[in-house]
């Protein structure tokens, strides 16, 4: 986990400032959300991960499953930060992920900035969108996940509670219809 300076978090709700300002980037820069996918920009959720030497492969650059485990934090991250007010412990599962690489990082690159922004909402799951940019705000990655959640007891899917859909649907996600 990354040592931020005194005083600042490294996951925050983005502005629609900021999230405007990203959205004026050069066409093809722009992640799949801002073009209209799931996921509104104003509701997402960063966290900023150092670039750790044990992450670069022989090449010089972010092996790509790294890459994964990037995302994943981050999407743990920003699920925790969204229902740490729901009562209960939370449990859920990754039903599917996909990725689109868009650069290399190297060491030079980091920390990286990974955003996660929630999608469609269904009984038991929710999708995500999700970014990788680089210090500097480079593209080098977007994905799509969908999370379950997940009943450690009886290995089933349970589905989302009143106070949990109400917290997903106030970061911006979408019911199924």
């Amino acid at each position: 986990m990354a040592v931020e300076p005194p005083g600042t978090e490294p996951c925050h709700l983005r502005s629609r400032m900021e999230a405007e300002k990203d959205a004026a980037e050069p066409p093809g820069t722009e992640p799949e959300a801002d073009r209209g996918g799931d996921g509104d920009p104003q509701y997402a959720i960063e966290t900023t991960i150092p670039l750790r030497w044990r992450d670069l492969d022989p090449y010089g650059h972010v092996n790509n499953a790294v890459y994964l485990t990037y995302l994943e934090q981050a999407r743990d991250e920003a699920i925790t930060r969204l229902l740490r007010e729901a009562l209960g412990e939370v449990g859920y599962v990754l039903a599917r992920v996909a990725i689109d690489y868009r650069r290399e990082l190297r060491q030079v690159d980091g920390p990286v900035v990974v955003s996660c922004r929630f999608g469609t909402l269904g009984g038991a799951s929710i999708a995500t969108r999700e970014t990788i940019r680089t210090a500097a705000g480079d593209l080098a990655a977007e994905a799509e996940a969908v999370v379950v959640k997940f009943d450690r007891e009886t290995r089933r899917s349970q589905r989302w509670t009143d106070a949990e859909r109400i917290a997903f649907l106030a970061a911006g996600a979408r019911p199924r219809e």
